[in-house]
């Protein structure tokens, strides 16, 4: 319907608005160390977590769920959209490429913030941030291998595993508003699958 359509072209743009301006200022973070967690959180969650909210509102709506089901799907998309962003971080740090099938290392390579490594900085002395940024400016093709002792010194890869985990958890509970159907049983293993990722 023409109303139909005008609602998803309203909620897209919103959204789009929302990605763009976030991708802009994620970019001025570009090897900032300085990255707080919250401002990481804020990122991905206007970011990847907004077109998995939007997605997840839109369908609710379409299938004329009641207003308190369109908003528990939208916290849903949320909370995966921003799990699978940590899940993604840390499988750019700790993948496979032959695995993965994708490029590694990439967030490394343009000094992108990453959960991991703003839980190593945050936790670290005056004395380790310099040879942490060292290695961060240094070389790309040797970052990965090199910061390996530092997520480890501060269990930094099971920190963010643990953060996916709660997000992931956090939207499995909003699924449970939800009628038993395959189609909730795809939502649940997506959102598992999501966290799988990241072991």
């Amino acid at each position: 319907s023409t109303i139909g359509t005008a609602i998803a072209c309203q909620t897209i743009g919103q959204s789009t608005n929302i990605v763009c301006e976030w991708e802009l200022r994620q970019t001025g973070n570009q090897g900032r160390l300085d990255v707080s967690e919250q401002e990481y959180t804020e990122i991905i969650d206007a970011k990847t977590a907004e077109l998995c909210a939007c997605a997840c509102h839109l369908g609710a709506t379409f299938a004329n769920a009641s207003e308190d089901v369109v908003e528990g799907m939208t916290r849903y998309g949320r909370n995966l959209g921003i799990a699978f962003q940590i899940a993604d971080d840390l499988l750019d740090l700790t993948g496979d490429e032959e695995v993965t099938g994708k490029s590694l290392g990439t967030d490394l390579e343009k000094q992108k913030p990453t959960l991991p490594i703003i839980h190593v900085w945050e936790r670290a002395s005056e004395a380790d941030r310099v040879e942490i940024a060292a290695i961060l400016n240094g070389p790309a093709a040797e970052r990965r291998r090199k910061l390996s002792p530092w997520f480890e010194k501060f269990d930094a890869l099971n920190y963010a595993r643990n953060r996916a985990r709660e997000y992931a958890e956090s939207g499995l509970s909003e699924l449970e508003r939800l009628p038993s159907s395959a189609a909730k049983d795809v939502l649940e293993q997506i959102t598992l699958f999501v966290v799988a990722r990241s072991q």
